[in-house]
């Protein structure tokens, strides 16, 4: 190459003017040579401008790419150089994905992002400074619950699909399968479990419904076995009153007392043959557990050693199979 004339006074011992030189014998002439004293380590693998990669600032932040965060994650971030814990939020809070807890290796991503997270659900544990009333997790031992709007003890989230029709928009939770303590009235605290957990006594409702059960959850065949045991306590009563009562006659009292097992007798079997029926032609309620079968599909025998078989369908229900 002939060293251009302007060039002439200025050569090196090599002979070679400014625009043919190449210092650092990268391939880039020193003259668009960005990085012209690339080490010879990293000169085989310069880009077009003539530094390497340990050379470049891509997000021009300042720190040069490898430093740019732990194996440098941050270096297309100019919001983020650095993550002192490794959790793969940056430290500076305000930048993309910062860390609420820069110190703390953390995975919680809703209320604050990079702090503790006991039960992995995205809600920070609470701690001082941050409690349940910023947005903490009500719960932080209970993936399926995290609020509890009126902190009466159970939580917003359920897992009854019914319950999706009788909630208004706007309340808080969400179905959330296995979702445990649920409150059926996250918007008014009380303490009641029963008919509807978390509900005050007068909004509680007793109705029974077309899944085999009330809105309480609890079974229609239990309900009847409940009611029969009051008509056999009653029955029981009188029965204690009338042999308790002084009788006429010897004779008189010996034939009375016969009629009067054979009428509870009577009384016993129509309410033991009503209680079959109704458990025969009651459908299994969604919260009975079933078994897995090869299938993929949840079976359940109802009732049990009928030979009646139930399948869970997709709504989470039970549907008798029919052979």
């Amino acid at each position: 190459m002939e060293t251009p004339f302007s060039e002439i006074e200025d050569v090196d011992n090599n002979g070679c003017g400014p625009s043919e030189r190449d210092s650092d014998s990268d391939g880039i002439m020193d003259s668009t040579d960005l990085c012209p004293n690339t080490p010879m380590s990293q000169a085989m693998w310069v880009r077009v401008n003539g530094c390497s990669e340990e050379e470049s600032d891509d997000d021009l932040d300042g720190v040069f790419n490898p430093s740019d965060g732990p194996n440098g994650m941050f270096k297309n971030d100019p919001t983020q150089s650095a993550d002192t814990d490794g959790d793969g939020f940056g430290d500076n809070p305000n930048g993309t994905n910062g860390d609420n807890c820069a110190t703390t290796f953390g995975n919680s991503t809703h209320d604050r992002r990079g702090c503790l997270d006991s039960d992995g659900d995205g809600y920070s544990d609470p701690e001082f400074g941050w409690g349940v009333s910023q947005g903490a997790d009500a719960w932080k031992v209970e993936p399926t619950q995290w609020s509890d709007y009126d902190s009466d003890g159970y939580y917003d989230n359920y897992d009854n699909p019914v319950w999706t029709a009788s909630r208004e928009s706007g309340w808080p939770g969400k179905y959330v399968s296995g979702a445990r303590m649920a409150d059926k009235c996250p918007m008014v605290a009380s303490e009641n479990s029963f008919p509807d957990p978390g509900c005050p006594e007068k909004e509680a409702t007793f109705v029974l419904n077309n899944t085999g059960g009330s809105s309480a959850g609890i079974p229609t065949a239990l309900i009847a076995i409940i009611v029969l045991m009051l008509f056999g306590i009653s029955g029981l009563v009188v029965a204690v009153m009338l042999k308790q009562r002084k009788p006429k006659g010897r004779g008189r009292a010996m034939k009375k007392r016969p009629r009067l097992e054979q009428a509870l007798d009577v009384v016993d079997e129509a309410a033991e043959e009503w209680l079959d029926e109704q458990v025969a032609d009651e459908s299994p309620h969604w919260e009975l557990q079933g078994a897995a079968g090869d299938d993929g599909v949840e079976w359940l025998e109802w009732p049990e050693g009928s030979d009646s078989w139930w399948q869970r369908d997709e709504s989470g229900y039970w549907v008798e199979w029919q052979q």
